[in-house]
């Protein structure tokens, strides 16, 4: 009983959209879809006015007189389909519906591409719905895009069949988009595939194709509940979102380091650190920045550059290591002095040998006795030598003494203890009772 019941309200719910939707889709395409001008040949779009003057479809124009030649009958509003279908794909539904503005007969200088526009029903019951949904799709791509625009039933009489499965199954196929294309001399498809999950739940996916590739320009999805006129606002809405422009892509930079572990900054900012791999960094706004890459002992790495929207750009930061500092040698304690000896004292120590020499030399000849045979002249002159050689000896040992003297005062001024502040000058003052006392010492 309960399936049964479900059954029937399926079949009201179909019943009731469709003998709502071609009311609705044509009050809607009145109201919003600007007048498509048509090209000679093209039969009318089901639902569209004809504008002032011109004869109703399939009329013949009067002749002067009010005579009217014989001809085929006017046809009835809905004998539309089938006229279209009969024609072929040049004639007949959207098939030479035009952007507003621009004349059939006269292209237009930069002429867009030419699109072909319409809604499939994933489920055969929502044909009907899908047909008139498509009347609503072609005024809202109308008014959102330049160019021609063919519709659903020339589309499908390219494909030689009517069944909405098969060509969406034509449109999943990239090789049977690319012959659309050719054979309909069309550069992008508007579809959108209508679903109705439980009553009166609906859901839609409005695609944006490149017809010579086949591949998806952009999508929108939307789901809601309400009637069919519900989803003709949803899809007319749908395709301004399909067409407005996207925001462009905010820049990336990608920066590698020399150093493993260093530091990334950008603008000041703190931003990751480098690894083995690039480090990404997004998030960024177009304009100019400062990047700083730092890393212990090395001195900081900086580039200002300018980003532009969408730009994706590369830095190797070389880091130079930072000069090391020259460590002095450590001192050389100086070596212990020896005993130093002054050289008064060997000057003394020379004087005393060379005098004392002497001394002895002179005196023992000043010591020597006349020969026995000498004669007078002899003896006078021996006398006097003896008298010369008495006073070179005095003189050499005064000479002794002096050396003597001054070997003593080397000896004190030498140091034998071999202490090294000993041989640095001294100067010291002592005060007494009856005066002052300057003393000074040190190694000459």
């Amino acid at each position: 009983m309960r399936s049964a019941a479900s059954a029937v309200v399926w079949l009201g719910l179909g019943a009731s959209f469709a003998v709502a939707s071609p009311l609705v889709v044509a009050s809607v395409v009145a109201a919003q879809a600007p007048p498509a001008e048509r090209s000679e040949g093209e039969t009318p779009v089901a639902g569209a006015e004809a504008e002032p003057g011109e004869p109703e479809p399939g009329a013949e124009a009067e002749e002067p007189g009010g005579a009217q030649p014989d001809g085929p009958e006017e046809a009835e509003p809905g004998d539309t389909e089938e006229a279209v279908a009969d024609e072929g794909p040049d004639a007949g539904g959207a098939a030479g519906l035009e952007s507003p503005g621009v004349d059939g007969d006269a292209p237009a200088a930069t002429e867009s591409p030419r699109a072909a526009v319409l809604v499939l029903a994933a489920d055969a019951s929502d044909a009907g719905l899908a047909d008139g949904l498509s009347e609503v799709l072609l005024g809202a791509v109308a008014a959102a895009r330049a160019g021609a625009l063919v519709g659903k039933e020339e589309l499908q009489a390219q494909l030689q069949q009517s069944d909405d499965r098969a060509t969406l199954e034509c449109f999943a196929s990239p090789a049977c988009v690319g012959q659309l294309a050719v054979r309909l001399r069309v550069g992008e498809v508007v579809v959108a595939t209508l679903e109705r999950q439980r009553a009166p739940r609906w859901t839609f996916a409005l695609d944006r194709l490149d017809a010579r590739s086949g591949e998806l320009v952009r999508r929108v999805f939307r789901e809601g509940e309400g009637d069919v006129g519900d989803v003709a606002e949803a899809l007319q809405e749908a395709v301004g979102a399909l067409y407005a422009e996207a925001a462009p892509a905010p820049p990336r930079l990608r920066i590698r380091a020399s150093v493993p572990g260093a530091e990334v900054r950008v603008d000041g900012r703190p931003v990751g650190t480098f690894r083995a791999e690039p480090l990404e960094v997004e998030g960024l706004t177009p304009g100019s920045h400062e990047v700083e890459v730092r890393a212990p002992e090395h001195r900081p790495w900086t580039r200002e550059l300018t980003l532009e929207a969408g730009a994706v750009l590369e830095l190797d930061a070389g880091l130079v290591p930072e000069p090391s500092e020259a460590v002095p040698p450590p001192p050389i304690d100086p070596a212990p002095a020896g005993p130093r000896v002054s050289p008064v004292l060997w000057v003394g120590v020379g004087a005393a040998a060379l005098g004392g020499a002497l001394a002895i030399g002179f005196g023992a000849s000043s010591r020597r006795a006349p020969a026995a045979d000498a004669n007078r002249a002899e003896a006078v002159d021996f006398m006097a030598d003896r008298r010369r050689d008495a006073r070179a000896a005095n003189v050499s040992l005064g000479l002794a003494a002096l050396g003597v003297a001054t070997a003593i005062t080397g000896a004190l001024l030498s140091d034998f203890r071999g202490d090294v502040e000993a041989g640095r000058p001294r100067v010291g003052l002592a005060l007494g009772p009856d005066g002052a006392a300057l003393s000074i010492g040190g190694a000459l």
